[in-house]
């Protein structure tokens, strides 16, 4: 044992250390479990807690380390190193304070704040998408469901509707919205539902080459990018249902192919349109009378039938009413407080005389 050990703390004198037992101890008046009285063999300190570094230790230390500690008000450990390695105490004994746990410091802990964001692995187009399923309700109190797969690299969304809940739905949503034209990504991530839980569905993974990652039931944040850009379909859907109402569910399939079209072309990660990111350049609108040149689909309905032209206006009008639906769900001072405020918990409702855990 060091004999500078006193020099760390002036004020106390070095009888009041040898005698004076802490306020948590409680005195045992059996002589084989007094550490005063037998030095030789001291009892450990019982923490399960305690790092490699720290049980290490003589118990005679640990015991020591634990009592400076105490004695000092719960310094942190860095702060108790540095005082040990002034006092002169050996390399061992002071890295052996650094795996040093506390159980009052533990549980007096301040929670801390989450950070506002992290690095991110570079990841490429196809590395990794997730999906997830949400539900849309008109003003008459008809529900229409759809699932919805976002790239993680490039912010790339497709939506595709369903009538069923069920394995065969999401594979068939999965094969059509996403690897019939893009292939299979190399990993895919999604909640723990039912339908995505199951070992039809495991087994069509496995025929693709797709590894899965199922999110935590008490991690559900894990899977925030598919669910804001979830919720932004749905604030889109009741952008473009006032313009165009959607009264049946083929209605609604187009009104997804329409949005999702208007949001992978006017929206912009990394300085750039998702469907630049993929596809490498920026689609034709068709009927676009400014920013190209007039295609067929500018002059249809002029020499046929008014059925026609009324049919060829009522595209215009659904495409122009889904990008408005964007420019007003991206301009929604409501949805951007909702998506870059902190997240506000349900606070749960006590009475008297339940125990509580603080």
């Amino acid at each position: 044992m060091p004999t500078l050990l006193l020099m760390m703390v002036p004020p106390v004198s070095t009888d009041t250390i040898q005698t004076t037992p802490h306020s948590s101890e409680v005195p045992d008046n059996n002589p084989k479990n007094n550490l005063h009285d037998n030095p030789e063999k001291p009892e450990p300190v019982k923490c399960q807690n305690h790092g490699p570094s720290f049980q290490a230790l003589d118990p005679s230390v640990q015991q020591t380390i634990r009592k400076i500690h105490q004695n000092l008000g719960h310094p942190d450990n860095r702060v108790l190193q540095l005082a040990l390695r002034r006092a002169g105490w050996s390399e061992k004994d002071v890295r052996g304070c650094s795996d040093f746990v506390c159980p009052a410091c533990f549980e007096h802990r301040q929670p801390k704040v989450s950070r506002p964001g992290h690095l991110h692995t570079p990841k490429d187009f196809n590395d990794q998408v997730s999906f997830d399923g949400a539900e849309w309700t008109d003003p008459q109190g008809k529900t229409y469901s759809f699932f919805h797969f976002i790239d993680s690299a490039t912010n790339f969304h497709m939506a595709m509707p369903y009538q069923q809940k069920t394995t065969e739905s999401l594979i068939h949503s999965f094969n059509q919205a996403w690897i019939r034209w893009a292939g299979p990504p190399k990993g895919v991530m999604f909640d723990s539902a039912t339908e995505s839980n199951s070992d039809e569905f495991a087994r069509f993974l496995q025929e693709q080459g797709i590894q899965s990652y199922v999110i935590p039931t008490e991690a559900h944040w894990q899977l925030g990018r598919a669910e804001r850009h979830g919720s932004i379909l749905k604030h889109m859907i009741d952008q473009y249902h006032e313009r165009q109402p959607i009264q049946s569910f083929e209605q609604f399939e187009q009104c997804l192919i329409h949005l999702c079209n208007a949001k992978n072309s006017m929206s912009r990660h990394d300085g750039f349109a998702p469907e630049l990111w993929v596809l490498g350049k920026m689609r034709p609108l068709p009927g676009n009378n400014i920013s190209a040149s007039m295609d067929s689909a500018s002059f249809a309905g002029l020499d046929i039938a008014s059925t026609e032209e009324e049919r060829f206006q009522a595209q215009l009008a659904k495409r122009e009413a889904a990008r408005l639906a964007f420019v007003k769900a991206d301009h929604s001072a409501t949805l951007r407080r909702a998506l870059h405020a902190r997240s506000r918990p349900d606070r749960m409702l006590f009475q008297p005389g339940n125990f509580l855990i603080y």
